[in-house]
């Protein structure tokens, strides 16, 4: 995911456990900066309170229709988009419904502003892949 604001970027990382090579069960998912706004060495932080509640965090609740291993993950800045991510012989998988068609997500960009001091999401650029026909498909979403 790329945001607007600045240089630094929030990363939406896979979290899998070595052991298993499945999602980590009790954190399917990291979400952290990469603040290289700071200098030349790339810098890892976490998101403060503030901006895991009102714009870059996520939750995840384990996806039953996919079978075990599977985390439905909700992005706090877009709750009406869900995205489905599991691993499958060591490969990620991220899926979402696009035009009523599930497709792999390819990656996100968001433009972001403030609102009395608060990060807000703009709108959202969202681009995916149809599995089958291998066309890849831009959506642009904004907030209600």
């Amino acid at each position: 995911m790329y945001c607007s604001q600045n240089t630094n970027c929030v990363v939406y990382e896979a979290n899998v456990d070595p052991s298993t090579g499945k999602l980590d069960a009790k954190l399917p998912m990291k979400v952290y900066w990469i603040m290289y706004a700071k200098g030349p060495a790339v810098c890892e932080e976490g998101l403060n309170m503030v901006e895991r509640n009102t714009a870059y965090g996520s939750s995840f609740v384990p996806c039953t229709s996919r079978g075990e291993g599977c985390y439905t993950v909700t992005l706090t800045a877009l709750k009406s988009k869900t995205i489905d991510i599991w691993v499958d012989d060591g490969v990620l998988h991220a899926v979402t419904s696009h035009d009523g068609v599930e497709k792999q997500l390819l990656n996100v960009y968001c433009e972001m502003t403030t609102s009395w001091g608060m990060p807000k999401l703009k709108y959202m650029d969202v681009r995916y892949m149809n599995p089958t026909s291998k066309e890849v498909d831009t959506e642009r979403i904004t907030p209600k």
